[in-house]
C-alpha cells in the first residue's frame, strides 16, 4: 500500500552524546529525505547521499529500539539514532523510498 508522504513519527533520539526520550524527536520521511528533529536542531539527509541506515537494539535498561543513520555528514554528530516503538512502521515506509534499512 503506498502511502501519501510526509509521514511524521514521535520518538527519542540521540545526536552524538546528547539523549531526548520520548516525544522530544520527530523523524519525518519523505519521498527522498529524512528530517530529524531533536535538541532544538534539524538534521536532513538525502537518498542521493551515501548512508546506511539500521535497525539498533539496546537491551542495558530494559528494551530499546530504533533507526541509526550512518552518514557522511561532516557538521553532523557521527551518532544518529531515533528511538521508537515503531521500527517496522518505519521500516515498511521506508521500503517505499530509495532507502534501504539493515538489520
Amino acid at each position: 500500500m503506498a502511502h501519501a508522504f510526509p509521514i511524521t513519527i514521535t520518538g527519542g533520539a540521540r545526536t552524538g552524546w546528547v539523549h531526548s526520550s520520548w516525544p522530544f524527536a520527530r523523524l519525518t520521511i519523505w519521498e527522498d529525505t529524512l528530517q530529524l528533529n531533536a535538541h532544538l536542531r534539524e538534521y536532513v539527509f538525502s537518498a542521493h547521499e551515501p548512508l546506511d541506515i539500521r535497525v539498533e537494539r539496546h537491551w542495558l535498561f530494559g528494551v530499546a529500539i530504533g533507526v541509526r543513520i550512518i552518514h557522511s555528514q561532516a557538521e553532523t554528530p557521527p551518532v544518529i539514532v531515533f528511538w521508537t516503538f515503531r521500527v517496522g512502521r518505519i521500516t515498511a515506509l521506508l521500503g517505499e523510498t530509495p532507502f534501504e534499512v539493515s538489520g
